[in-house]
Parts: C-alpha cells; structure tokens; sequence
C-alpha cells in the first residue's frame, strides 16, 4: 500500500477537521431545536427540571456556536454566534491537532446545563453532544472531499 505524501497527509487531516466540525454544527443545531419556544404574550413558565430549556428571550439558543481547528488554525466556523457577539477564540486550548468545539458564550449557559444550589439542571448540550457522538462517522463521512 503506498504512504500519503505531505500534501495527500494534510488534505486529509483539513477533510477530516471539516468532518468534526459538521458533528459539532450537528449538536449545535439538535441543542438549539430541543429547547422550547415561548412565543407570545403569556407569561413566561420554567421547563420541567431535568428537560431542555424553554426559550425565554432566545439569547441563549442564539448564542450557540460551532467551530472546528487544525494546529490550532480555525477551519469552519463563525467569529460571531448568532447574536452577533464574538465566539472566544479556542486557539490555545485547540493545540496541536484536530479539535472541533460546539458551546454556548453566555455567562449563564452552563448553569442552565449543569443547574445551581437553586435551580435544576435544564441539560440541551450534553444530550446533543452524545446523539451527535453516536452518529459521527456518518457525519464525518458526509464531509464532500475535494
């Protein structure tokens, strides 16, 4: 079997970054769908504990992003989350390597996922974290190569 040259290595590890980074937009958007959607004039009422979040005002579900790195080179992705607001830069803690990063900017979100001493946990990201775990060879497999 013949070896891959430097360039065949690194167009495969550039493919294979965009493939996490479609597992990561997977999680995002299965995390943004699963949280409910308050609309109206109602008032507002809290989601069972335990469930995903209801929207309030949207700022959370807006603020989920996804991005992916190679070396430590943003691939994919956005430098804004859809408030407009700027997604952390994860260079550093991307290192060398393939990391794909799929979170929430806000102050609050992981409160919202793990609960506090005064609020259950109302979990979105880890169950869509672990769906799109269980489906990423598909995902990375539907990355168009070329």
């Amino acid at each position: 079997m013949a070896g891959f040259n430097q360039v065949g290595w690194d167009a495969m590890r550039h493919s294979l970054a965009l493939g996490m980074l479609n597992v990561a937009l997977f999680a995002q958007a299965t995390t943004q769908q699963s949280m409910g959607n308050h609309g109206g004039p109602v008032p507002h009422e809290s989601s069972p504990p335990g469930g995903p979040p209801e929207v309030q005002t949207g700022n959370l579900r807006r603020s989920l992003h996804a991005v992916a790195y190679l070396d430590g080179q943003m691939v994919g992705g956005s430098g804004t989350d859809g408030n407009g607001a700027g997604v952390p830069d994860y260079a550093s803690e991307a290192g060398a390597g393939i990391v794909a990063i799929m979170g929430t900017n806000t102050g609050y979100g992981l409160f919202v996922e793990i609960g506090t001493s005064r609020m259950a946990a109302r979990p979105s990201l880890a169950p869509a974290a672990a769906e799109a775990q269980s489906r990423a060879g598909e995902l990375i497999a539907a990355v168009k190569h070329g």
